[in-house]
Parts: C-alpha cells; sequence; structure tokens
C-alpha cells in the first residue's frame, strides 16, 4: 500500500529566488479547488476566448491544449484575467484564497541562495512587498503543480476512462 509522503518538489524560480512547491494532499486538494472554482469560476468563464489556439500556438489545435495551467500566458492575458476576477470576487475572499494556496506546509523558499524556509507571512511580506504583483505567478504555479491533470475532470461527467 502506498503511503503519502508529500509528492514530487517542483522547483520554481523568481528573480533571485527559488520557490519549492510540493502537492497538497488529495483531501486538500479537492477542498480547495471546490472552493476555488465557485469563487472564480464566473470569472474566468468569460476569459474562454483568450486560451484558445491561435498562429503563436505553434500549430496547437484545441485537443492538443490539455489545460489552461499548460499554456503560457503573456502580460496582457494575466492582466485580463486578473481585471474580470476583480469584478467579482472583493479583497478578503483574493486575500483568503492567496493564503490558501501558498500554504507554508506546501511552499517554500530560498532568498538570495540561502537555506530553503517555509513560505510564512513574515517570508511573503519580505519576497513580494515591492512587488505585490509578483504574487499572483507564484500563485499560478502553485495551482499548475497541484492541478496539472485538471483537464481530466471534463471527461468524467461523461463517463470516459480518466486513468
Amino acid at each position: 500500500m502506498k503511503v503519502f509522503t508529500g509528492g514530487e518538489i517542483t522547483e520554481y524560480v523568481q528573480d533571485k529566488n527559488v520557490f519549492y512547491i510540493r502537492p497538497y494532499n488529495p483531501f486538500k486538494s479537492i477542498k480547495l479547488l471546490g472552493d476555488l472554482q465557485k469563487l472564480i469560476a464566473p470569472a474566468l468563464g468569460g476569459l474562454a476566448d483568450l486560451f484558445a489556439p491561435n498562429s503563436t500556438d505553434e500549430g496547437n489545435k484545441p485537443s492538443d491544449l490539455n489545460s489552461i495551467l499548460d499554456k503560457k500566458i503573456d502580460s496582457k492575458v494575466f492582466q485580463a484575467m486578473i481585471m474580470q476576477i476583480s469584478g467579482v470576487v472583493n479583497g478578503n475572499e483574493l486575500e483568503i484564497m492567496v493564503r490558501r494556496i501558498l500554504d507554508k506546509d506546501y511552499v517554500s523558499v530560498s532568498i538570495d541562495g540561502n537555506d530553503p524556509v517555509k513560505l510564512d507571512e513574515n517570508i511573503v511580506n519580505a519576497v513580494f512587498t515591492d512587488d505585490v504583483m509578483a504574487i499572483f505567478p507564484l500563485v499560478f504555479e502553485v495551482l499548475k503543480v497541484n492541478y496539472k491533470g485538471f483537464s481530466r475532470l471534463s471527461r468524467i461527467r461523461f463517463g470516459e476512462n480518466v486513468g
């Protein structure tokens, strides 16, 4: 029988910092996904066209794209996402969700080559005070690590094998 050991750690480099992200345990992941979709799905629904393949996708067809988390998102699309989300999510909800996503038990950081430390509130303040918007690419990366198989969810309701 397999025992949950924390999953494979993914390194994410941002500026001079290296973030270490490990997957959430399955129950935390499911609970967060449910809350996250309820909070931002209405905002993201209006952005579907932004994720459609185009000539810059190097010939990808929609069936080739596993999920929006796998796509590279340019700054204009990212700004549009933030603007769309801001119309339905207030500051308290956004703060709570970002805190839950950046759970210190699952995300740590090495600042300027120092030993990694848990990403607690003091470390978040130290890393992001001068550039608060830089927190969102990290949030996106944590979501990618945890929901990389996200597109498989849509096949469940049609009875397809998702294994």
